[in-house]
């Protein structure tokens, strides 16, 4: 590491140590812990889950640099206080991927004990005990890919996702007002087949929605999301076909 990014690793590390602060105080970080409390639902769906587990991962996905963006800052300040302060979640190792990541972001987040993923597993992380999985900014194909690599009951009832809300994704509309974008054929095929995963499990899942705010902007539509599915349903039969009518997809503002 040269001395410019030396010096601006220590200036990171101190901001990162006053926005954790300023979010330790914060009525979104207050509200997210008194759910985590005293929300008896909620709390079912964490305990049935993580069982007898001494410690889960935490993988970020879609973090976006902290070096650049208050948002990520803040959004990475969150999950090092879910790990520092709420035991409920039994948060141990913590691993981060985004392709914006710069090098003095890896070290930033090395320095608060995190792990760099160095290769891209472009969010097919198979699980085989409970994991949770925050995703601050992904994008559909992020949340499909993490869904059809685990589209068995027995692994999805293991995902623990804090994000934005399954039914946001399950219901992007399907009419030509707005103008469609600029796809290609192909194009929308893809978007498609990575949309069906979602659409096919979104019944099935239960979202909680956190505490929605003036101060909750870097934070905003996360929810808690699980899935709760019956195990003798051949999950492949529940996605709609690959090859439907291609059709013009937006995002709802």
């Amino acid at each position: 590491m040269d001395k410019e990014d030396a010096e601006e690793l220590v200036k990171l590390q101190h901001e990162m140590e006053i926005t954790k602060f300023e979010l330790r105080d914060s009525e979104y970080y207050c509200k997210l812990r008194d759910q985590l409390e005293k929300n008896h639902l909620l709390k079912t769906e964490i305990s049935h889950r993580l069982g007898s587990e001494e410690q889960i991962q935490m993988i970020i996905y879609a973090l976006g640099s902290l070096e650049y963006s208050f948002a990520s800052q803040y959004q990475f300040a969150l999950a090092l206080l879910m790990r520092e302060d709420i035991d409920m979640l039994r948060i141990g190792k913590i691993e981060v991927f985004d392709p914006c990541i710069t090098p003095v972001d890896a070290n930033l987040i090395q320095s608060f004990g995190c792990n760099v993923l160095s290769v891209d597993e472009f969010a097919r992380r198979r699980v085989e005990k409970p994991t949770l999985f925050f995703l601050p900014c992904a994008p559909y194909e992020v949340v499909a890919n993490l869904l059809e690599v685990n589209w068995v009951p027995s692994k999805l009832e293991n995902l623990i996702i804090l994000g934005i809300s399954m039914h946001h994704w399950a219901n992007f509309k399907e009419q030509p007002d707005p103008p469609e974008p600029d796809y290609d054929e192909l194009e929308k095929l893809i978007i498609n087949d990575r949309l069906r995963y979602m659409r096919a499990i979104y019944k099935s899942s239960v979202n909680f929605v956190i505490y929605k705010g003036d101060d909750c902007w870097p934070f905003h539509n996360f929810h808690w999301i699980f899935f709760n599915l019956h195990r003798g349903i051949d999950f492949n039969e529940l996605l709609p076909s690959k090859f439907v009518k291609l059709i013009s997809f937006y995002f709802p503002q």
